[in-house]
């Protein structure tokens, strides 16, 4: 008989996913995340989970996905200095570096 999954995976769209994200770390199961929004709005509520209960946060979006297989190369993640992330779209596609400048927050 099964326990449960394995792994949960999340692909909600928004920030309607973050609940869903909580929900499945804080029942144990490691998390599969497609929702870059759950990080967005609610990064250090879903890492101070992750640590708390224990799981794995799996990455499975694109752009996350490629870093974090990059990283698991301990010699490469050592030597690793800076990430740079293009923008494929969302608030801030296409500003300049000058209306970048004190943007901090979505």
């Amino acid at each position: 008989a099964m326990d449960g999954p394995d792994v949960v995976l999340n692909a909600v769209v928004g920030i309607a996913g973050l609940p869903a994200s909580l929900a499945a770390i804080e029942s144990g199961h490691d998390l599969a995340l497609a929702n870059k929004e759950s990080l967005v709005t609610g990064g250090h509520l879903v890492t101070d989970a992750v640590k708390k209960y224990g799981v794995k946060l799996l990455p499975v979006d694109s752009e996350h996905s490629a870093i974090f297989q990059c990283l698991q190369d301990q010699h490469s993640a050592k030597r690793l200095e800076k990430i740079l992330l293009t923008a494929s779209g969302g608030p801030f596609f296409g500003m300049t570096t000058e209306q970048l400048r004190g943007q901090n927050q979505v």
